[in-house]
């Protein structure tokens, strides 16, 4: 009887799960505190609302579930576990477009991109866009090719969720328009009830999320535009900048050209330009569509609108690089199987041991602090005894920026909410007659004269004082720590 998988699929499924072991136990041991990203997401889970001034909800609400169930290391496994469904829809568009083995060496190639191994401890609206893209992509690749009316809703819900995750999701989406309207055989998939169906899931999906913006002057998308406007340029120079994005792509990818090499497959013997594919109907026009196109069209909009593009926002539209590359191969590749295994498995625990030294070594002997080596348990437990000493009552509101007060209210009893920056815009689950019954901690790094001006506005402050905290790692000066009370029922409402 033979084995539901084969030798060389369960070699690959071993190396993506070490890989997706090792990227969530490490971090897990040796951060002192979750990144700057996952504190955010945390921050804004922590209040269930349909959206953020930054992003939409999704992602958030994911952290808040997972930190629930399993604590700090439920965020690392999170990510993981987008990784590997983001792999398991490669893997799967790779069989529908080439043979097994192609496909297989497709996948474990695209662990040879930055995106998929370095950055991955961070929870953050890009990790959690990457399985959703890929999934729309082999939902796409489906309807294509069988033309069911259930695999267009699968695009609309995938795509819905993945607009859920991050508004750039709409690239995509502009990608698959661009395809069906450019190829000849494809172009009739307009005519019928099916694609439309499709749209109307991913419009349903979308729309408690399109409701909040309406609800909310559209912060993230004010939010989205400002920071794009902070790299605005015209004429020549913005060509230049955002062509430098895709150099910044190419060179994220170096990696996978690594592991080619020092697997043997550089050889002109192994490559041909007759790409290889199993439906010719589809076949190589379209894997070189949805893997090159989204990133073309994001420069476009970038340069005819003179916005900036930012290195990272490419982090979803990479994973069909490794398919693409396979495609490329002749049969004799086979050949170098299993030195190609051994290949994957030395980068993956070679990174792997690159990232244990730089948490542990370089972190105690660097004179700037790691986001992920904050005394974040001393903070919380400093203003939590000055203020309990002050007030009396538990403490259920922080205001400052959502790195500080994030971090220190996820170390507080009773996880208080945060106050981002003292501003009510963006932290609308914050009333002034929340203000009023609860109170208001005010925490800011720096000395009493350094409190940020978002916080000088919520009023008049009843304790102020600041401390020195030391560094968990870094051998450096210790933190300055400031904070002021502002003890509930003191029959005022502070803030605009």
């Amino acid at each position: 009887m033979q084995p539901y998988f084969s030798l060389p699929q369960r070699q690959a499924i071993l190396l993506i799960a070490l890989n997706g072991l090792l990227w969530t136990f490490m971090p897990w041991f040796t951060n002192h505190n979750l990144p700057l990203d996952v504190v955010e997401q945390l921050t804004w889970g922590h209040e269930w609302q349909w959206g953020y001034y930054k992003h939409p909800f999704l992602p958030a609400w994911m952290a808040e579930v997972f930190y629930r169930a399993l604590g700090d290391f439920g965020l690392y496994f999170l990510s993981q576990l987008a990784i590997g469904v983001t792999l398991l829809f490669v893997y799967l568009i790779g069989a529908r477009l080439m043979d097994h083995h192609r496909a297989l060496l497709g996948t474990l190639l695209t662990l040879g991109i930055y995106y998929f191994i370095w950055p991955t401890p961070e929870w953050n609206n890009n990790i959690a866009q990457m399985p959703f893209w890929a999934a729309a992509v082999y939902f796409l690749l489906r309807a294509l090719q069988g033309n069911k009316a259930q695999d267009w809703i699968w695009i609309g819900l995938a795509l819905g969720l993945g607009v859920l995750t991050k508004y750039s999701t709409g690239i995509l989406a502009l990608t698959f328009f661009t395809y069906l309207l450019v190829m000849p055989n494809t172009r009739h998939y307009f005519l019928t009830g099916k694609l439309w169906l499709g749209l109307v899931t991913l419009f349903v999906v979308f729309s408690p999320n399109a409701i909040w913006l309406m609800q909310h002057d559209f912060l993230p998308i004010t939010y989205a535009t400002d920071r794009a406007l902070g790299e605005e340029k015209t004429g020549t120079l913005n060509l230049l900048l955002d062509l430098r994005f895709l150099g910044v792509q190419l060179l994220d990818q170096l990696p996978m050209v690594l592991l080619l090499g020092f697997g043997g497959l550089m050889a002109r013997r192994f490559w041909t330009l007759k790409p290889s594919q199993q439906d010719p109907g589809t076949g190589i026009r379209f894997l070189l569509f949805m893997a090159l196109a989204p990133a073309i069209i994001a420069v476009l909009i970038s340069w005819v609108c003179g916005l900036g593009l930012r290195d990272m926002w490419g982090t979803p539209m990479w994973n069909l690089s490794g398919l693409l590359v396979a495609a490329f191969l002749r049969p004799a590749f086979i050949e170098r199987g299993a030195r190609m295994m051994r290949t994957f498995l030395g980068f993956i625990l070679l990174l792997a041991g690159a990232q244990l030294f730089n948490a542990t070594w370089i972190a105690h002997t660097s004179h700037k602090p790691a986001r992920t080596q904050w005394p974040d348990i001393a903070m919380a437990q400093t203003v939590s005894t000055a203020w309990k000493a002050e007030c009396q009552q538990p403490l259920r509101l922080i205001a400052g920026d959502s790195w500080l007060a994030g971090l220190i209210a996820l170390q507080t009893p009773g996880r208080p909410s945060v106050f981002i920056d003292g501003d009510r815009s963006i932290s609308p689950w914050v009333t002034a007659t929340e203000d009023q019954k609860n109170g208001t901690l005010l925490v800011w790094e720096g000395d009493i004269n350094q409190e940020p001006a978002g916080l000088k506005q919520l009023g008049a402050q009843m304790a102020v004082d600041t401390a020195k905290i030391p560094w968990p790692a870094a051998p450096i000066k210790p933190l300055v720590l400031s904070w002021s009370i502002i003890c509930p029922n003191q029959g005022r409402v502070w803030g605009p």
